[in-house]
Formats: structure tokens, sequence, C-alpha cells
């Protein structure tokens, strides 16, 4: 007779240690809510952990060390084995990474971005069955923190523009410098890309523990911080401290700036152009938004 499994059903932990998913399309935030997270003692939160960077974290190092495992995963009960000993394995290495948190490390998160959400997946998964990785959050009750950004337009700008400077994010605090010009047609597929992205999460989520979180309320609380850097007293963080049950202690993060710090229509050569486009789209409401 199988055994149930005691990690089914409850936000399962490792050895006090519980982990959260950070969700969301490119250019919505995750890095920069990653930096406010990460000001937090008890928290350390990983970048995109599915792309194959060279670091010991991601998925794709990890995965290359089973040799006693069929990968990929043939069945869901192989899939949900395969996450939870990745998720061990995260936990271990932030323990190592952080050994200033490590005694009381309390939540570790990744960031997955709605487009990386298929990429584990069994073998036996039916095709209409949508991301296997969401069964496995919603199986485990694992919180998770989806992040947009309220202002669409700015959002597809950001990513049109990082697309055509090659340069996603400023962690020196350079000046923007010279001008772009972005292609109308994609920017506007971004806008619709990123609305039609964000609503499939939310009609596939809707049966998670799911905290949707703006942008611009985590930005706006650390633009008033206290006199120490604080930046706990704004609701936004409350809500969040209570949704992943941690320490209301964050600061405003110094290690990363805007990457768009300039007015639009001081680096987009043809911000009229935008700006018309955008009145006559269905997301005017975001046209005056860039003046």
């Amino acid at each position: 007779m199988s055994q149930p499994d005691p990690r089914k059903g409850t936000h399962y932990q490792l050895s006090g240690t519980g982990f959260f998913i950070l969700v969301g399309s490119q250019r919505s935030g995750t890095n920069f809510f990653r930096e406010v997270m990460n000001t937090n003692p008890d928290v350390a939160v990983h970048g995109e952990v599915l792309w194959p960077y060279p670091l010991p974290n991601v998925y794709h190092n990890f995965v290359r060390t089973m040799v006693s495992r069929a990968m990929p995963p043939i069945s869901p009960a192989d899939g949900m084995a395969l996450v939870d000993d990745y998720f061990v394995h995260v936990v271990d290495d932030t323990r190592r990474g952080h050994p200033q948190k490590a005694e009381h490390l309390a939540m570790v998160g990744i960031d997955i971005k709605y487009n990386q959400l298929s990429f584990i997946s069994p073998l036996t998964r039916d095709l209409g069955k949508g991301p296997f990785l969401l069964d496995y959050l919603g199986d485990r009750n694992v919180p998770v923190v989806h992040m947009v950004r309220r202002n669409l337009a700015k959002q597809a700008l950001s990513l049109t523009i990082a697309e055509a400077r090659n340069v996603y994010h400023n962690y020196a605090g350079d000046e923007f410098e010279g001008k772009v010009e972005v292609s109308i047609d994609r920017l506007m597929g971004f806008c619709n890309w990123i609305q039609n992205q964000r609503e499939l999460f939310r009609k596939m989520s809707a049966n998670l523990s799911v905290l949707e979180v703006t942008y611009e309320d985590v930005a706006d609380s650390c633009r008033a911080p206290g006199a120490d850097g604080d930046i706990s007293a704004h609701s936004c963080m409350k809500e969040i401290a209570d949704f992943l049950q941690i320490t209301l202690n964050f600061d405003n993060p110094t290690t990363i700036k805007k990457v768009i710090n300039k007015p639009y229509k001081e680096i987009l050569s043809n911000f009229k152009q935008v700006v018309s486009a955008l009145k006559n789209s269905a997301f005017a409401e975001f046209a005056g938004t860039l003046e």
C-alpha cells in the first residue's frame, strides 16, 4: 500500500524554511521586487532559475547532476518529487550563499516568468492540462506573488526599449544616453501580449494561494522611506509580509536604479508617434501617462 505524501495539501517547509514563487511577465518589476524583498534579513529571493545561467541554484544545472532518475520526469509523481528535491537544493544553496541569513531564513523565493511555467513537465502530461508547475504549487499549497504593472504601456515600452538597447538592468546608476526609435508594431504587440498573458495566468491560478502585487505600489513604498531607509510602513509591504508570514522588515534597496531615468519625450525619437498610436488603440488610457 502506498503511503500518503506528507507534503500534499500543506505549505511544506524545509528545516523551518518555506518557499514562494514570484510570477510575472518580463519588465513587470520582478527584479526590483526581488531587491526589495532581499533587504529583509529573513528572506532570500532568487532570479530566473529556469533560465540556463551558469549558477549552481538554477534548475538547468541541478538536473545535470541527476544520474539515478529518469530525465525529464515521466509521471506527475516523478515531477512532484523532482521539484521537491530541487527546492531542497535551492534552500541549501541559499543558506550557503547567504550565511548571514542562514540561521533565521524564513522564506526563499524564486522568480518564474509566465512563458517559463511550462518548462518542467512530465512526459505523460496531457497537452490540455496547462503548466505542470501550477499543479505542483496547488498540491503543495505554495504561496504565489503575482507581479503586475498597472501601466501596461510603460511596461511594453520598457520591453521595447530594453530590446532596442540590449540594456535590461541598471546597477551602476548610469544615466540614459542618446535616443531610441521604437517599433510601433513591436510596442503594440507587447501591449497585447502582456495583457493576454496576465489574464491567462489569473484564470489558470484561480485555485492557488495568490497575492497580486503591483510594481507601482512597491515603487511608491520606496519613494518616501523613513530616515533609516525603512519602508515597512507602506500598506503594500504589510500585505506582502502578512501573506508570506514573514517579519515586517524592509528597507529601500540601494542595489538597483531605474533603467529609464529620463522623460520619454527625451529618449524616444518617435515620441509623438508612440503617443498617437496609443491614443488610437485599446490602450488609450495610458497615452497621457507618457507626457
